[in-house]
């Protein structure tokens, strides 16, 4: 056996159930799946919820990526400056209060959308974790609860309907993934500047004119525009080599 996809387990001991279904459609595409790593792996491939501590990232060496990677496209603070003339305008703080305020309005904005270093606090209203529609104070008890404290990007808000043609695109290894089959010209673009980083498995959220987002790969969802069995045809091609 060459290459080995590691999913996360749920509290049962069996694949945790947000990967059931790309659990079983990788098996029947061929790919050998597993909740541990077996000796006779030589390259491995995590997919899990995100993992916020470079230490909680497995050690084994045989994982095709490595923790600074996957921290590079975790952070914001760090892929941000790479593509700053292709996303959506964003200044960082320490702290939510009266600092933060200060320079949400320095950059003449009304509203400001707010994620730590890794995420929002959107579940399902992006107005979840908009100022000030959500004050800072809510927002530092909601971050907190899964036990981050900063820093903080202050986005620049912008009306839902700037998004209404966003999608996720995959890039695996050197190439660029959607179901469509239509890559936008600015997703090239910033997987050209973002070579830099080191990645070969992390997710592009994009309209055609505007990079939304960045993720690792092993903590990003599918989205339901991307197939499974193109998802699983797109890592045999890139990591088992078939």
């Amino acid at each position: 056996m060459s290459f080995e996809i590691i999913y996360q387990s749920g509290d049962d001991g069996k694949v945790h159930w947000l990967y059931e279904r790309e659990w079983e459609v990788m098996r029947e595409s061929g790919l050998a799946v597993a909740l541990e790593p077996s000796s006779s792996a030589r390259s491995l491939l995590r997919r899990g919820l995100i993992m916020w501590e470079e230490e909680d990232y497995p050690s084994d060496p045989r994982y095709l990526q490595g923790a600074e990677a996957y921290r590079n496209f975790l952070r914001i603070d760090r892929w941000y400056p790479i593509i700053e003339p292709l996303t959506i305008p964003t200044v960082f703080c320490a702290e939510l209060g009266a600092s933060a305020e200060r320079l949400i309005r320095e950059q003449g904005w009304r509203r400001a959308f707010i994620k730590d270093r890794a995420k929002s606090l959107v579940e399902e209203d992006p107005l979840e974790s908009t100022w000030p529609d959500v004050s800072f104070a809510s927002m530092v008890g909601k971050f907190a609860q899964w036990g981050q404290r900063g820093p903080y990007a202050l986005r620049q808000y912008l009306p839902p309907d700037t998004f209404a043609a966003e999608r996720r695109y995959w890039v695996m290894g050197k190439a660029i993934h959607h179901s469509s089959g239509i890559i936008p010209e600015i997703v090239r673009e910033a997987a050209d500047r973002l070579s830099v980083l080191g990645g070969i498995f992390y997710t592009i959220d994009a309209t055609p004119e505007l990079i939304v987002e960045l993720n690792p790969g092993e903590s990003s969802d599918r989205k339901t525009n991307n197939s499974a069995e193109d998802f699983a045809r797109w890592i045999r091609l890139a990591f088992a080599g078939n």
